[in-house]
């Protein structure tokens, strides 16, 4: 089972809003489903395979998540990809 947060609710979030974002929705997937999260932080890079503005967001958001909760499993910035369909 899959959750997804959005941070639509805020045209531009901060790196510490992102990191809010993220945190709240490991709290409530705790609470509601009964299982450890794992929080991945999306963007069009992984792991430094692009650059620009959106992908520093998203590191510092991984980063200040992580160390604001260090027993958390967060990983970021990575690719969303579909996974790929049998020919």
């Amino acid at each position: 089972m899959l959750t997804f947060t959005d941070c639509a609710g805020r045209a531009y979030p901060t790196v510490d809003q992102l990191a809010d974002i993220a945190l709240a929705a490991a709290n409530d997937r705790r609470r509601i489903v009964g299982d450890e999260p794992i929080i991945a932080f999306l963007s069009f890079s992984t792991h430094g395979s692009g650059q620009g503005a959106s992908v520093d967001l998203v590191r510092e958001a991984a980063r200040a998540a992580s160390l604001r909760e260090p027993g958390l499993a967060v990983d970021g910035e990575l690719q969303g990809t579909r996974p790929s369909l049998p020919r």
